[in-house]
């Protein structure tokens, strides 16, 4: 499973992808995020997650809002 992510402030999408196949999905992240943002992990964990918690939803939705304090 894959999305794009958009970080805070930038303008230009990052994006994720899961192996959901995997033990372990967190391990086998690809992942790239917008240039200025790549110590941004916090974004790709967010996104794995997300994405986690909707892997098993009969009707995967088009877009998602994430968002933390």
């Amino acid at each position: 499973m894959e999305c794009d992510i958009l970080p805070e402030n930038s303008k230009d999408f990052g994006h994720v992808v899961v192996d959901f196949q995997s033990e372990d999905p967190y391990e086998t992240v690809e992942y790239t995020l917008p240039e200025g943002y790549e110590d941004c992990l916090n974004h790709v964990s967010h996104a794995v997650t997300a994405l986690l918690e909707m892997k098993d939803l009969d009707e995967i939705p088009s877009e998602r809002l994430v968002m933390w304090y």
